[in-house]
């Protein structure tokens, strides 16, 4: 997986396909996988265009409501069976992986095929449930960490691998402990939780031999006996575990050939798990933990090992391979002790997507009165977001220069009354001063274009700050999307009274659907989505949505009042 360094991290498909790379899920034979396929958005809207053709009268109505639903519930599009080989699938990824999905539809008709790909390499139930909702919270960690942090000019790849060494580690290791802990006590957890000993920053002890050095000390078996037990069972297939080991011999420490075996877990290799199972499982015999445990502690030491052989460290930064090494053993042990011996809840969730679903479930059971930042839980929740982004303001790869508190809240207010256009206009100003970075330069030259009254000159400044602010801009791309939401809803209602909406349709209504999508893939506003079976669409959060429509709706007015007389 080459990496390039560059001022704005990694995509979401880039990601993705790390995950399944590391999962292994590609190697062996080619094979036709039959898929449960739901109907694409753009089939679904084409059944409600249909709809809506059919019942649209001469005088422009639609008839009775419950008829038009009725007839959408009647004509949206079924799921079906596809048969589609692995490789196929393989091929999509890669292509993602160099585009990036244009949108949150393109990632979710995708899923499908994953999980039935995932499936077919782990024939394990256990496996492929516990892969199947891992990566998904690894995916949904990511874009909450591309949504909070800011990193440096380029800075932003150490700053993928800071999500690597501790974000991701203690998400896999959060949902192994989640996983066992529906069928296992904490106290039975607690002894038989993955470790990787006790590192130090100057070794270079890779993830999953650190993880076999420790299962070997617990089971008191050396790595020569374990391999006499490998040959002893080429030549006894039918004897049970247990009977080997009782006819073995003593052995020494090691040999020639233990040592090529304990080796190959110390490389910047990718392991097979199947060939890892294989050497490892022989020991379940000799411990006193459930296989269950054993195997699903051994598949997470292979796929951390696996998810972190991709970094590599700049030879200038401080941040060098044995620091990386010892991160990752510290994030598993600070994991153990979050949630095992303090018992915390454990939410397979990013922090910020649990208080976004619990404001919008308490303020639906309220009618929307109830007050909801009072809650209890809501202020924990936030409390834990707040430390959150502390820890990575202090990363060094985050950006030091952050933008003045004047420049965020610059459409930030609460009433049309709070508008100070000559503040504003002062801001704007000094923000072409001391840009920290070139989204925020052709940001503040969209700004100053639309004030000018050149729209044309500022919907190319919007355009060259969104295409440089993705995956970049951190939480301040939610102002520069209300931004030029509201200079797209300005620009349409300027051509629409003037009966010329074709020409908004031809120019600017790309600006604010690229907007619009990018920040529906990485979770910037609510999920957009449509019921499949009515073909109804509504918002993962209604709450929030209202927020960002009454802030685009505020920050029109407050553009228009910045235009000049001759201008819109």
């Amino acid at each position: 997986m080459n990496i390039v360094q560059s001022s704005t991290l990694p995509t979401i498909s880039f990601f993705n396909k790390a995950i399944l790379d590391s999962l292994g899920i590609w190697g062996g034979d080619v094979v036709d996988v039959e898929f449960d396929v739901m109907a694409t958005e753009d089939q679904r809207r084409k059944a409600v265009n249909l709809v809506f053709e059919e019942h649209k009268k001469p005088d422009g109505s639609y008839g009775p409501l419950s008829s038009v639903l009725k007839s959408m519930e009647d004509n949206a599009p079924q799921s079906y069976k596809l048969q589609r080989r692995t490789r196929t699938i393989q091929d999509l990824i890669q292509h993602f992986a160099k585009e990036d999905f244009r949108s949150s539809f393109e990632f979710d008709e995708l899923e499908p095929y994953i999980q039935e790909v995932i499936k077919e390499k782990f024939s394990d139930p256990i496996l492929s449930e516990f892969v199947i909702n891992t990566r998904r919270s690894l995916i949904e960690h990511y874009k909450e960490f591309v949504r909070e942090f800011i990193p440096n000019d380029a800075e932003a790849i150490n700053g993928y691998q800071l999500f690597l060494t501790h974000i991701a580690v203690e998400v896999i290791c959060k949902s192994l402990f989640s996983t066992l802990s529906h069928s296992y006590s904490l106290e039975e957890l607690s002894c038989a939780a993955i470790s990787f000993g006790s590192q130090k920053d100057n070794e270079e002890i890779w993830p999953l031999k650190a993880y076999f050095d420790e299962l070997l000390k617990s089971s008191q078996v050396s790595a020569y006996k374990l391999h006499q037990f490998h040959e002893f069972q080429l030549n006894n297939p039918n004897l049970a575990d247990v009977d080997i080991w009782k006819k073995i011999n003593p052995a020494d420490l090691t040999n020639t050939k233990s040592k090529q075996v304990v080796a190959r877990f110390n490389r910047k290799n990718k392991m097979n798990w199947n060939k890892v199972w294989q050497q490892i499982s022989p020991i379940i015999s000799r411990l006193p933990v459930d296989e269950k445990i054993v195997k699903l502690n051994s598949f997470v030491a292979q796929w951390i090992h696996n998810l972190v052989i991709n970094i590599e460290p700049v030879s200038e930064c401080e941040y060098a391979l044995e620091g990386i090494l010892a991160s990752i053993y510290k994030s598993i042990e600070y994991s153990k002790e979050k949630y095992l011996v303090k018992q915390n809840t454990i939410y397979l969730k990013p922090i910020s997507d649990v208080i976004d679903d619990f404001s919008d479930i308490t303020f639906a059971e309220s009618g929307g009165t109830r007050d909801i930042e009072t809650s209890d839980f809501l202020v924990t929740c936030k409390v834990n977001q707040d430390k959150y982004r502390s820890w990575l303001a202090s990363s060094k790869f985050y950006a030091s220069n952050s933008l003045p508190i004047e420049f965020t809240n610059f459409w930030c207010i609460d009433t049309e009354e709070n508008i100070d256009v000559k503040k504003l206009s002062v801001v704007v100003e000094a923000t072409l001063l001391n840009p920290f970075s070139s989204w925020v330069k052709y940001w503040s030259e969209a700004r100053r274009s639309m004030i000018e009254g050149d729209m044309n000159e500022a919907l190319q400044y919007f355009k060259l700050s969104l295409s440089h602010a993705k995956y970049g801009s951190g939480r301040y791309f939610t102002s520069l999307y209300i931004d030029i939401c509201a200079f797209c809803k300005m620009m349409y209602k300027y051509f629409s009274a003037r009966n010329e909406a074709d020409i908004f349709e031809r120019f600017y209504d790309e600006l604010g659907s690229n907007a619009s999508k990018y920040s529906n893939l990485l979770g910037y506003k609510p999920k957009w989505m449509r019921d499949p079976k009515t073909l109804a669409p509504s918002y993962t959060n209604q709450l929030k949505n209202s927020m960002i429509v009454k802030m685009i709706d505020l920050t029109v007015v407050k553009m228009q009042q910045l235009q000049s007389s001759d201008c819109l």
